[in-house]
């Protein structure tokens, strides 16, 4: 009976070499900065809507949400200027309801 071959360095040459541990720091560095940007991204304090080069919405934060008064569900994969005129739409009635 053979036994398995367990040896990182056997199985992935590069994982006991330099470039193999500089690359999983590179990983975990990377890991650590994206929850970083995911973290200030999805702060309520701005808004930040991002779009494809159709329009069509691709990222709608937590500040889109409460500013604009839809959830990130309700628009992402939809068309910008969609969203954007019944925003403005509702902002103009809401005006109106106040006068």
């Amino acid at each position: 009976m053979s036994k398995k071959i367990r040896d990182p360095a056997i199985l992935n040459p590069a994982a006991g070499t330099a470039n193999g541990i500089t690359g999983v720091r590179r990983q975990e560095a990377l890991l650590k900065t994206g929850a970083l940007q995911s973290a200030i991204f999805n702060s309520a304090n701005f808004s930040s809507i991002a779009t494809d080069a159709k329009g069509v919405i691709q990222i709608f934060n937590v500040g889109d949400e409460r500013m604009l008064g839809y959830t990130a569900a309700d628009v992402i994969n939809k068309l910008f200027l969609c969203i954007a005129l019944n925003a403005t739409e509702s902002l103009r009635s809401t005006r109106e309801d106040q006068k």
